[in-house]
């Protein structure tokens, strides 16, 4: 489910490119004279000068950063490895050949193919996980195509490690029950796209189309057991609920006064109790799902969200389904930027906020009522007291600037 923010496996034959790239990325960040010139070669070809990201081998987005940030400052990195005279040794062993930039523009495609699944899967605000299944079929077959050609030999080599990796992931997804409910639960797919994909395994005799069914299948027996149970305790309470009234002393005239005297306990005597009805969802209701035609597939997070809540009354059980399975995120990053935001505001500069107050802070925040900490990183809690020092040069106490010093 989670596996698709794992980096996929980029084997190359010749790493001279990154490994010069990576190089050139360090000494233009750290060294002064290259920085300076790479700006103003930006500045001189009219385009935005902009930091090189430095690469982390274990996480496939710094490095897609860092061949976007790479490949867009091309232009002004040739100009300054073709004139500098600062460094003998990048001359001789560092300068990105044509060659070496071909196969990082090559990369950088590889990668493209990874960051818009992986930015929808990390999504808060809408559900994710029914997209997983679809987005790895995506993948797949753009790496199938990618395999078929000889004329870009690092592209080719790059989709023939990370297929098999891709691949298995797929398996552990549609082997899983909860990313082939979440699927088949989406308006915009259901049963059809895998009898679409599988077509040439059979369709809707192939062994996926029919494992997604019976996991559906499943599930809708469960929580259809479930609904029959909550409306027999239902039907239980409503027996019990019978309101016992304490008798009252009545007036030996009352039938004279009242003229509905003894009305009240004879309609009681004869009134049966009241039945509930069992909640709604017969066993026809899975082929009703599957044959009610399907929502636009372009259709956004909101019109989804739309139309679901207009079947709540004709397919009661599985618009319960729905809701539970597709807010199951597709991915642990939600969990993990919460761990974060938590780290950023237990500083060591506030310390002895309690656990109450800091689950409230980013409650508040994930639901957008708290504005996110605006604390400035470059505040020194020191500048903003003043020494008072007595003849001698001893502090004799500290107290609080008026203003705080600017950086």
């Amino acid at each position: 489910m989670y596996e698709i923010n794992q980096a996929p496996v980029v084997p190359m034959n010749d790493k001279a490119s990154f490994f010069r790239g990576r190089c050139l990325s360090v000494i233009f960040r750290l060294r002064r004279l290259p920085r300076s010139q790479l700006k103003q070669a930006c500045k001189d070809l009219g385009i935005t000068w902009r930091e090189l990201p430095l690469d982390m081998p274990v996480r496939w987005n710094s490095t897609d950063k860092f061949l976007k940030a790479m490949l867009y400052l091309e232009g002004a990195i040739r100009l300054v490895l073709r004139n500098q005279q600062w460094d003998k040794s990048v001359r001789d062993n560092l300068t990105l050949t044509d060659n070496d930039w071909e196969q990082l523009k090559e990369m950088e495609r590889f990668f493209d193919l990874f960051r818009k699944p992986t930015i929808a899967s990390q999504a808060e605000k809408y559900e994710t996980l029914h997209n997983t299944i679809p987005d790895y079929l995506h993948i797949l077959r753009q790496l199938n195509v990618w395999k078929a050609q000889d004329d870009q030999l690092t592209l080719q080599a790059a989709a023939e490690a990370s297929y098999d990796v891709i691949k298995g992931y797929l398996d552990k997804a549609l082997k899983s029950r909860h990313s082939c409910v979440a699927l088949l639960c989406d308006p915009r797919y259901k049963l059809k796209i895998l009898g679409y994909l599988y077509d040439a395994e059979g369709g809707e005799n192939s062994e996926v189309y029919r494992r997604a069914k019976a996991h559906f299948q499943s599930v809708f027996s469960a929580y259809k057991r479930r609904e029959t149970s909550l409306a027999e305790w239902d039907r239980q309470q409503a027996e019990n609920a019978a309101p016992e009234r304490s008798p009252t002393p009545e007036h030996h005239d009352a039938w004279r006064l009242d003229p509905f005297h003894g009305f009240d306990e004879f309609v009681a005597s004869n009134q049966p109790l009241q039945q509930l009805p069992l909640r709604a969802g017969g066993s026809t209701e899975v082929d009703r799902w599957f044959a009610e035609p399907l929502l636009e597939r372009k259709a956004t997070p909101e019109e989804q969200r739309v139309y679901m809540q207009s079947k709540i009354y004709d397919f009661p059980i599985i618009a319960q389904m729905a809701r539970d399975f597709t807010a199951i995120p597709a991915t642990s990053a939600p969990s993990e930027r919460v761990f974060s935001q938590a780290g950023n505001l237990v500083s060591k500069k506030r310390t002895r906020i309690n656990s109450e107050n800091i689950r409230y802070v980013l409650c508040l925040r994930a639901w957008g009522l708290l504005p996110d900490d605006d604390i400035n990183d470059d505040y020194d809690e020191e500048e903003a007291w003043e020494a008072i020092l007595d003849v001698e040069g001893r502090v004799i106490r500290w107290e609080r600037r008026a203003e705080v010093p600017s950086r």
